[in-house]
């Protein structure tokens, strides 16, 4: 973006864009780049230390779920193109569910993408989403209207489901959880198809307790970390 086409979508003065942009510029916010003015490396630090952060405030208590259901629990966080894995307690069984941390995986196909999703106004998502969506199973979402009408129920329960909607014989609940933090969050349950339904409903109780645990926890509402 160049500084005239900023000074367009913002109303400001030319001169008072470019006195910020140099400014931004100087603390490592912005760079500019043949009169084009791209994100800088500061804000990838904050972005990367704002992820610390929320590790930090969550992994207690995603280490006690796991423990508590044998299960890998996983910390996503909400991506444009996508939702990114920012931590992972790793389940004890001899045949679990693990990702590597910065894997990405698409939002309309995933537990921790609906929970995202669903804190949004379908207005919004009208404005972000395609009205085709691509599939990656047989189970997945297609279309814009379905994964609206979907995110309905996932507003009314609070929790979201992936039925193989992302790969075949992986099933997981979703939990969106509100850190304060100026990104959007998401707690997630993987767990195989072979026994997902024997444990879908300890799997969405457990998560709901520890997504109220948590934001109890930063509202000042409960002790430092679980008992």
């Amino acid at each position: 973006m160049t500084v005239a086409e900023v000074t367009r979508s913002t109303g400001l003065a030319r001169t008072t864009v470019t006195r910020l942009v140099c400014s931004l510029r100087q603390e490592g916010f912005v760079t500019v780049d043949d009169g084009n003015v791209r994100l800088g490396p500061a804000l990838a630090r904050l972005a990367h230390a704002a992820n610390l952060d929320a590790a930090e405030i969550t992994r207690p208590r995603i280490e006690q779920l796991s423990h508590e259901l044998d299960e890998t629990v996983d910390l996503w966080i909400e991506r444009r193109d996508g939702c990114e894995l920012v931590d992972e307690v790793v389940s004890n069984a001899e045949v679990r569910i693990s990702l590597s941390s910065g894997t990405r995986l698409p939002l309309h196909t995933t537990a921790c993408g609906k929970a995202l999703l669903a804190r949004r106004t379908n207005e919004e998502l009208v404005g972000r989403l395609p009205k085709r969506l691509p599939s990656t199973t047989p189970k997945s979402i297609g279309s814009r209207a379905q994964l609206l009408e979907h995110l309905e129920t996932v507003r009314e329960t609070g929790v979201a489901i992936d039925d193989e909607e992302h790969a075949p014989g992986v099933c997981a609940v979703g939990v969106a959880v509100d850190l304060r933090l100026p990104d959007r969050y998401a707690i997630c349950v993987p767990i195989l198809s072979s026994r997902f339904e024997a444990q879908r409903a300890c799997a969405i109780e457990a998560l709901q307790a520890c997504v109220k645990a948590i934001e109890d926890q930063i509202a000042g509402h409960s002790g430092a970390g679980p008992s």
